[in-house]
């Protein structure tokens, strides 16, 4: 990526004033949340005729999930979650309050599927399908989820400025086995705007985001350890941390994912569409074209980004500007080509300001912009997408011994360091890295009840001491 060098340094000064949204913060979800009123969201799992009265839609010996309300005088309904109430086995359900509230279970029939339904306090969105596919079993799935704040500043486009809207992404991984008894992780950041789905999200195999030239080790590893994916809260509230073992080099591996700020999403699309229209009505096979396109789309930049510290914002112009002076645009000028790379430049610079540290470290070169989808329906501008950074973290041999019965992993939130987690006879054991190498292995004692299940907290607070 090219990056002019005193733009570079702008933005490493400034960075820090970028933004005046509200913070992000990361959580993870579970069956019981509150709302900003004081009520209570719970999950409950039964037979149909259980939760609720007859009904000859619903047989009463189906299992379903329903969704308690209790509100702060007391009183309290049970609703039914749409599509649960059939003869599929719903588990892993998990609740998540974001300006709506928000339901992730597993349908297990056929096909395992991962789905997610919202409710508004009066109605429930159809549920829908996040994965799922004929012949693959889902072993296991994790979630946690991320939330911010943005303020698009539109002034002259003709909407009203300073909306602050909301945003939660949740980050979701999995491990899947195929019929072929293929393993793969797979995660897929899912984005809610203002408490609506925004319509689409990837899906990715982590070893996809891998160095395709890593060196293939000699060793396999056990079917149950590729099964295995964690992921956390990372080091920065808008990140999340997520380990899991590479079936190639039989290491673990863990990646850290980013959302980066949506007012420099905007910005990006301002500089990609300023630059088409700008473009349309010159002559650029005329001296002192380029100089007009690039003024004006600059101009475009500063306006929209009224909201962002004016020198950082001179500093991402100044990298647009450097971008197109060395790309050229001549009279047989692709404009659209054009807009595209000062894109996506301009996005990748966001990215460096997101790791100033880390990518100071390694040059800048190890890190993937991803775009994880598109709201359309804005009614303030046209498209808005969500970006986001991964950087891969760190990567650990697989200790020798006994660790092919390991049931959890552990991450610390800065990726660096492991812990793997087993049970056996009622007693938890668990290895822990101390820098590159594995400390022996230890026993919890019999204070801890409740098996591997009842050590979660302590081992995962034990690997955020680290």
């Amino acid at each position: 990526m090219m990056l002019n060098r005193t733009a570079s340094v702008r933005l490493l000064v400034f960075a820090a004033s970028l933004l005046v949204s509200v913070p992000a913060v990361a959580d993870a979800p579970s069956t019981r949340a509150l709302g900003a009123d004081g009520t209570i969201y719970q999950i409950e799992q039964d037979y149909y005729g259980e939760l609720f009265p007859p009904d000859p839609g619903f047989p009463p010996d189906n299992p379903a999930l329903a969704l308690r309300i209790t509100y702060h005088d007391g009183s309290s309904k049970l609703v039914s979650i749409p599509g649960t109430a059939g003869p599929q086995l719903e588990h892993r359900a998990r609740l998540i309050v974001a300006n709506q509230v928000h339901v992730l279970w597993e349908s297990q029939g056929a096909t395992s599927r991962l789905y997610l339904a919202s409710f508004d306090g009066d109605r429930w969105s159809d549920p829908v399908v996040l994965s799922g596919e004929f012949g693959v079993n889902r072993n296991s799935s994790e979630l946690t989820v991320t939330r911010d704040s943005f303020e698009i500043d539109l002034q002259g486009e003709g909407a009203a400025a300073g909306t602050v809207h909301q945003r939660a992404v949740l980050h979701l991984v999995w491990s899947e086995t195929r019929s072929t008894e293929e393993h793969a992780v797979h995660y897929a950041p899912v984005t809610l705007e203002d408490g609506a789905y925004i319509g689409e999200h990837p899906i990715f195999p982590l070893i996809d985001f891998l160095d395709e030239d890593r060196t293939a080790s000699a060793t396999a590893v056990s079917p149950k350890l590729l099964r295995i994916v964690t992921i956390r809260r990372g080091t920065a509230d808008d990140s999340v941390a997520i380990g899991f073992v590479d079936p190639v080099t039989a290491q673990l591996i863990s990646l850290d994912f980013r959302v980066l700020p949506s007012e420099l999403s905007h910005l990006a699309a301002v500089v990609r569409q300023a630059l088409v229209e700008i473009g349309g009505q010159l002559d650029m096979s005329q001296p002192g074209s380029l100089t007009t396109l690039i003024g004006g789309t600059r101009h475009h930049l500063i306006d929209i980004g009224a909201r962002i510290q004016q020198d950082l914002l001179d500093s991402l112009a100044d990298e647009v500007e450097a971008y197109v002076m060395a790309t050229g645009c001549g009279a047989q000028c692709d404009l659209e080509s054009l807009a595209q790379g000062a894109y996506r430049h301009l996005l990748e610079a966001a990215a460096v300001w997101t790791e100033l540290e880390v990518l100071a470290m390694d040059g800048g070169t190890r890190h993937h912009l991803i775009d994880i989808g598109v709201r359309r329906e804005t009614g303030d501008g046209g498209p808005r997408s969500v970006h986001l950074r991964l950087r891969p973290n760190a990567e650990q041999a697989l200790p020798a011994g006994d660790i092919a019965a390991t049931q959890a992993l552990f991450l610390s939130q800065d990726g660096q360091n492991f812990l793997m987690a087993w049970e056996q006879q009622g007693v938890v054991f668990f290895r822990e890295t101390e820098g590159a190498d594995w400390q022996p292995t230890y026993s919890l004692g019999p204070a801890v009840v409740g098996g591997l299940r009842g050590a979660q907290e302590l081992l995962e607070q034990r690997v955020s001491d680290r």
